[in-house]
């Protein structure tokens, strides 16, 4: 899934400096939007297989919509994709938001700054 978001992503961190995953991310960081998933899914260990993916996915359709309730707070746009279709910019933010709990999993909870974790040998 990474893959499919790493071309626009390094075309938006050419084009502005910043990646919208980490945009997204820093923004996040002020909810209470990875706790809950912390707390409410990944911790849970009595979640069958099928529920966790429930949980995942109703958390991915919430964060989502939590990004769009900041910025529209705070006045900013958010222009995902070079497109206007709706559908696209959604999922692609619900993409984003898997990447931001995936950075605040590895920064936060493993404590692995340099992402020793993500080193192929």
């Amino acid at each position: 899934m990474f893959y499919t978001i790493l071309i626009n992503e390094l075309k938006v961190a050419r084009q502005f400096g910043y990646t919208h995953v980490r945009r997204v991310y820093e923004d996040l960081k002020l909810s209470n939007v990875f706790e809950h998933f912390y707390n409410n899914v990944y911790n849970n260990t009595e979640l069958s297989l099928e529920s966790y993916i429930q949980q995942l996915n109703q958390w991915i359709e919430g964060c989502a919509n939590t990004v769009i309730k900041v910025y529209r707070e705070k006045g900013q746009q958010l222009r995902l994709l070079e497109t206007n279709d709706l559908i696209a910019n959604f999922e692609y933010l619900k993409q984003i938001c898997i990447c931001a709990l995936a950075l605040h999993l590895t920064l936060i909870r493993e404590r692995d700054l340099e992402f020793r974790e993500c080193i192929w040998e």
